[in-house]
């Protein structure tokens, strides 16, 4: 097993963890989740979760010209929180709405959407 190095963030020890997983999807998927999940800062079990948004991740009110964040539990709090605004937006709609819709960030926003879909959590 190669050594991995010693990092501080949550998200990017997360990443560099799994990055490199490999054909192993199917036996890894449950840790997978089970991690992603305390990253997203969500509970692992839909029966224990408990109504969302909680008030300590609503972003700021969102307008047009606001920024992708750059981490992915930023991104995934502000997508949560759109969605509440707005639950029938697409991934594309949504793009727009943050002022650059362009396909990466279309990918981006549709891959949290399905991961926050799988959780439960819309």
């Amino acid at each position: 097993m190669p050594i991995l190095p010693t990092v501080t963030d949550p998200v990017e020890a997360f990443i560099s963890r799994w990055e490199n997983s490999c054909a192993a999807e199917r036996a890894n998927y449950q840790m997978f989740l089970s991690e992603l999940c305390d990253i997203l800062g969500v509970p692992r079990h839909p029966s224990s979760a408990p109504k969302y948004p909680l008030p300590h991740q609503q972003p700021a009110i969102i307008n047009p010209s606001s920024n992708w964040p750059d981490r992915l539990p930023e991104q995934v709090t502000l997508i949560r929180h759109l969605l509440t605004q707005t639950p029938a937006a697409t991934p594309s709609e949504l793009s727009a709405h943050l002022g650059r819709k362009n396909q990466k960030r279309t990918d981006q926003i549709e891959g949290i959407i399905g991961t926050l879909k799988g959780l439960g959590q819309v």
